[in-house]
């Protein structure tokens, strides 16, 4: 298990003892988030003249709207990963269809020829030919 931080952080003008097992630079840049946070609610005007309870809530609410919007923006991305993963399987499989018709040409066989498709049965006996 990691070591236990304990570091100082400074949030809205006031020194706060935080304590955890993330990096120090981590911690930091969370503190640093949350001033930024705090920071933008103040540029609005209303802000400053609304009940420190008030306060709270708007802060929790724009810190959840922030993890809601990069939870969908993950969704996207984990979608578009996977559809790109696909394309690449399906290149990958048309590349080697090619790279046998070209074997096949190389050795003066007809390229579209696939031996797995000629099998074929009759009255249940299996007939090559």
């Amino acid at each position: 298990m990691a070591e236990k931080t304990e570091i100082e952080v400074l949030i809205d003008g006031k020194v706060y003892k935080v304590s955890g097992y993330e990096s120090v630079e981590y911690i930091q840049k969370i503190a640093n988030y949350i001033n930024a946070k705090e920071r933008d609610l103040k540029a609005q005007g209303i802000y400053n003249r609304i009940p420190n309870t008030l306060r709270a809530y708007l802060m929790d609410l724009n810190i959840a709207d922030d993890y809601f919007k990069a939870m969908n923006e993950n969704d996207k991305l984990k979608s578009e990963l996977e559809k790109k993963n696909r394309d690449i399987y399906q290149v990958k499989h048309e590349l080697a269809k090619l790279q046998t018709q070209l074997a096949r040409l190389k050795r003066g066989e007809d390229p579209e020829y696939d031996a797995d498709e000629d099998v074929r049965t009759t009255g249940g006996i299996i007939d090559g030919n």
